[in-house]
C-alpha cells in the first residue's frame, strides 16, 4: 500500500492512474495517520485513532476503500531446455534472474514442468511428440529468415501443438510440406542483439505464465518490431486444441 500527501488536508492512496484514491478535507490528524498506515501494525492503527480523537464511525469512511496490495505470487515449477541454441541459453540466464530454476534435457524433474525448446525455420514433430505424449506444456521458439517466432504454447489437449500449425500452414499453401522439409536443412540464423534479447524477454515471460497455467500469446520478432500473432482459422491435428489458429497458421494473441 502506497499512501502519498498531496498537500494540506489531502492523500492518495495508490499510484497507478486507474486505481488510486484520492482523500480529501481531511484533518491534520487524520492526514497524519493515513501517511503512517503502510507502516503500522491493525493494533497500532486502532490505537492511534484513539488518541487523535478520530471517531469509528469516520475512522471507517475514511478507509473503507481502502485496499492492501496484493501479496506477490511466487511462481513454482522448473524449466526444461531441451537444447543449446543461443536463444534458449538466454531465456534460461532471464528466468534464473527471475528466480525460476532451469535444468537441461538429460535432467530427471519431478513435479511442475514445462519445456523450451528453439529450432531454425521450422520445429520436427519428433522434437515435441514426447512432450505432448508426456501431458507437458512447452514453449517452441522458431528462427526464421528474418524474425524470430515466440510460442504460442502449447498445452496438450488443451490448444493447437506444432502439427496443428504445420497443417493450418499447409492448408493456405499445399507446398508448405516440401518447403519445411528443405527448410530443415538450410543453415541457421543467429539473430541479433535486438532480436535475441527481445525474444528472450517475451520467452522467460511466457515460460513464467505456463508455470502459473497461463497459455499466453505468440510473438513475431525482428530486429524491426516486435508484435502479438493475431487470429483466425485452423486445422486440428486430433490432439485436442481447441484454440483457433490465426491467418499464417499461427496462435492468436
Amino acid at each position: 500500500m502506497h499512501v502519498l500527501f498531496r498537500g494540506p488536508g489531502e492523500v492518495q492512496v495508490g499510484t497507478d492512474l486507474g486505481t488510486r484514491h484520492v482523500l480529501t478535507g481531511l484533518s491534520e490528524p487524520e492526514q497524519k495517520l493515513l501517511l503512517a498506515l503502510p507502516r503500522l501494525s491493525p493494533a497500532q492503527v486502532e490505537r492511534a485513532r484513539a488518541q487523535r480523537g478520530i471517531s469509528p464511525a469516520r475512522w471507517a469512511k475514511l478507509t473503507k476503500d481502502i485496499r492492501e496490495d496484493p501479496p506477490a505470487v511466487g511462481v513454482r515449477g522448473t524449466v526444461v531446455a531441451l537444447d543449446a541454441h543461443p536463444l534458449t541459453e538466454r531465456v534460461r540466464e532471464v528466468l534464473e534472474r527471475m528466480g525460476i530454476p532451469t535444468v537441461g534435457a538429460s535432467a530427471a524433474v519431478a513435479g511442475s514442468r514445462v519445456a523450451l525448446l528453439t529450432d531454425t525455420w521450422v520445429t520436427p514433430p519428433t522434437r515435441v511428440s514426447e512432450l505432448m505424449a508426456g501431458d507437458v506444456p512447452h514453449l517452441p521458439i522458431v528462427v526464421e529468415a528474418a524474425a524470430t517466432i515466440i510460442g504460442p504454447a502449447v498445452v496438450p489437449g488443451a490448444t493447437p501443438c506444432t502439427t496443428c500449425i504445420h497443417l493450418a500452414r499447409t492448408e493456405l499453401d499445399s507446398a508448405w510440406p516440401v518447403l519445411a522439409a528443405q527448410l530443415a536443412h538450410t543453415p541457421a540464423r543467429r539473430p541479433n542483439l535486438i532480436e535475441l534479447e527481445t525474444a528472450a524477454g517475451l520467452a522467460a515471460h511466457a515460460l513464467a505464465g505456463l508455470l502459473r497455467g497461463h497459455m499466453g500469446r505468440g510473438w513475431f520478432v525482428s530486429a524491426e518490431r516486435c508484435m502479438p500473432l493475431a487470429p483466425p482459422a485452423a486445422v486440428p491435428c486430433g490432439c485436442g486444441g481447441i484454440m483457433q489458429l490465426s491467418e499464417d497458421g499461427r496462435a492468436p494473441a
